[in-house]
């Protein structure tokens, strides 16, 4: 029989951290027991180092286990944590859509709003930027007041320059900030 070729240390820590440092058999974590990477499928029956066919084990269960063959599904405390994992990224990821569509929205009715007061087609995308950023700390409603207030002390009966209208806009900002 030919001799068995040793896992790479590097392999054995991956999945020592996949499984969270976390015997998968009885729940058991150091400094209580200590770890040891065990095949699924044994390598005497054929199976091999792949990930998949590879958990960590307390040094007791694996050795209760021996060669015997285990069905993958008999962890279901590892499958249900995976599936949590997974459905906590689908969470996560469904909320960061929405919050980047209502930020492109806000984003877009901004750039919409502060072109219509200098008379322009395009605003600077970094003074767009600052009003969302004080809408985020302030109310919409309060932003775009004190947008309206340095729209009129900046423009006249003309159309303000967006660099003036920011200029008085931002000192707005700094006073209100200044009184709370």
């Amino acid at each position: 029989m030919a001799a068995r070729k040793a896992m790479s240390k590097k392999l054995r820590f991956s999945i020592f951290e996949r499984d969270n440092f976390t015997c998968q058999y009885c729940g058991k974590t150091p400094p209580d027991v200590m770890l040891n990477v065990d095949h699924i499928v044994p390598v005497s029956k054929g199976g091999t180092d792949d990930p998949e066919n590879l958990r960590t084990s307390c040094f007791e269960c694996n050795s209760g286990k021996g060669a015997k063959r285990i069905k993958v599904g008999v962890n279901t405390k590892d499958g249900m944590r995976r599936a949590q994992e997974a459905l906590e990224t689908v969470l996560l990821a469904k909320e960061f859509c929405a919050a980047k569509k209502a930020r492109d929205e806000m984003k877009e009715h901004v750039t919409g709003y502060l072109c219509s007061l200098t008379g322009r087609r395009d605003c600077v995308a970094a003074n767009v930027t600052g009003i969302i950023n004080a809408i985020s700390e302030f109310s919409p409603e309060k932003v775009m007041t004190w947008l309206d207030k340095a729209c009129q002390n900046t423009g006249g009966d003309n159309y303000p320059s967006e660099r003036d209208l920011m200029c008085y806009f931002y000192g707005i900002l700094r006073n209100v900030r200044a009184e709370s």
